[in-house]
């Protein structure tokens, strides 16, 4: 798979107290994975993180993975954040992965973004 895209969702409201998760997919809107995480205080910044990194799992070398959050992109970028340091190995993990793939990560608009279609029509 050379294009994925990811977005996150959560349980309820945002932080849950029940959690959320992740959908990746690709470019002919199949969803590749679709993970839901049960955990108190599940936030849509940690499943925009977990999406991301697991796209960077699952891709070929050099492809492009389209996410609607800025804010992950620069979590990935710095490979840590002061606010959730609770997250900093999954932002190095990520990183570490698009160094070692060659991969692009793009910001797409929520509304041009497959996987965030697919998650509102899943939900």
């Amino acid at each position: 798979m050379k294009t994925l895209y990811t977005d996150c969702f959560c349980i309820g409201k945002n932080p849950s107290n029940i959690g959320g998760g992740y959908l990746v997919c690709d470019e002919n809107n199949n969803i590749i994975e679709k993970k839901e995480i049960f955990k108190k205080g599940f936030t849509n910044n940690e499943g925009e993180l977990l999406g991301v990194l697991r796209a960077t799992e699952l891709i070929d070398n050099g492809g492009t993975i389209y996410t609607d959050s800025q804010n992950t992109r620069a979590w990935i970028k710095t490979g840590k954040s002061k606010a959730r340091p609770d997250l900093n190995s999954f932002m190095q993990q990520a990183k570490d992965n698009i160094k070692l793939k060659n991969l692009s990560v793009l910001w797409t608009p929520r509304e041009e973004n497959l996987a965030g279609i697919l998650v509102e029509n899943n939900s």
